[in-house]
């Protein structure tokens, strides 16, 4: 079994910061024939404690942040479909004017 420990902080409007760990194993099995050298049976553990944190933090977006998101998704929805119509048009070799 493989555990990794992840250090994290969770912090959320109104409440304490809290402080803990996330986690995740992995589990590798191997199958030895019957009176194989190829190792030994057993249970083998390893542990490694991340040395990346993990911060998450919980936080009220303006309205003048909610709507430069707005803009920019409407932005880049815009030019994608632009590049898609400006790619068909010249591939069935059409001529635009302007």
């Amino acid at each position: 079994y493989f555990f990794t420990l992840v250090p994290t902080v969770v912090s959320k409007l109104g409440e304490v910061r809290k402080e803990g760990y996330q986690y995740s194993v992995t589990e590798h099995l191997r199958h030895l024939p019957p009176n194989s050298a190829l190792g030994l049976p057993g249970v083998y553990l390893h542990y490694d404690v991340s040395p990346v944190k993990v911060e998450e933090v919980e936080r009220r977006e303006t309205w003048g942040m909610f709507a430069t998101t707005v803009a920019a998704v409407f932005g880049g929805s815009v030019a994608f479909w632009r590049m898609i119509d400006r790619a068909a048009f010249s591939r069935i070799g059409g001529d635009r004017l302007g």
